[in-house]
């Protein structure tokens, strides 16, 4: 609900799926993510920011990101295991250089281990198929034409619509 521009309230709604034969749930869907933890290379870490910002703001997803939810002296490898496995959704931000990133690496392993591909959201950084995905993520889709519309500004090519 909105007054004067300004959302007061949000509307979510539950949604089960049931099987036409049995009648049995086989997928619930109980709403939208309220947490999740992001994954990315380093040399990523600025448009990642941009990204989880953007999130935060349209939707409320509270966001583990090691460089602002980690404390100094924090045991921080525990800790990441830990939050991988206690959030909704693990956001894999991949680009050429997570692919080459043995953190990255790490945490999607534990993910991909703890959630399966179904609790894995792929983010793509820049246009397929410059850096494919793991074989043990390849049923995720990582074509994003946004990546590649952005590449060509970015060259100064024209983008006709």
């Amino acid at each position: 609900m909105c007054i004067g521009g300004f959302l007061l309230t949000r509307l979510q709604l539950g949604l089960t799926v049931r099987s036409a034969q049995s009648g049995r749930s086989q997928y619930p869907i109980t709403g939208i993510s309220k947490t999740a933890f992001a994954s990315y290379a380093a040399e990523d870490r600025p448009r990642v920011l941009d990204r989880i910002a953007a999130i935060r703001i349209a939707t409320g997803l509270d966001v583990f990101m090691d460089c602002l939810s980690l404390d100094p002296s924090q045991q921080w490898q525990a800790r990441l295991e830990e939050e991988i496995s206690r959030r909704d959704v693990f956001m894999l931000f991949w680009s050429k250089w997570a692919a080459k990133s043995p953190w990255v690496e790490w945490e999607w392993r534990r993910a991909l281990r703890q959630k399966e591909l179904k609790g894995i959201q792929v983010h793509p950084l820049e246009s397929w198929p410059k850096s494919p995905l793991p074989q043990e993520l390849a049923p995720l889709h990582l074509g994003d034409p946004v990546m590649a519309v952005r590449e060509a500004a970015i060259r100064g090519a024209r983008v006709d619509t």
